[in-house]
């Protein structure tokens, strides 16, 4: 699998994603993740995003 490209794809999805609740007004809930707010969810993800971004970076 083609690790960098994959996790490129996936990131650009969850913008999207983002920006289409974001467009809505305030933060949606999300279903899978009880009490989370798509706020709470992006910065998470953005934690976690640049981790594994760090990671690829060094190939580590």
């Amino acid at each position: 699998m083609d690790y960098p490209a994959h996790f490129g794809c996936e990131t650009v999805a969850f913008e999207a994603a983002a920006r289409r609740a974001a467009a809505g007004g305030d933060a949606p809930l999300i279903p899978s993740c009880p009490d989370w707010t798509m706020s709470d969810l992006v910065l998470h993800l953005g934690g976690v995003h640049r981790y594994v971004a760090r990671i690829l970076c060094r190939r580590a």
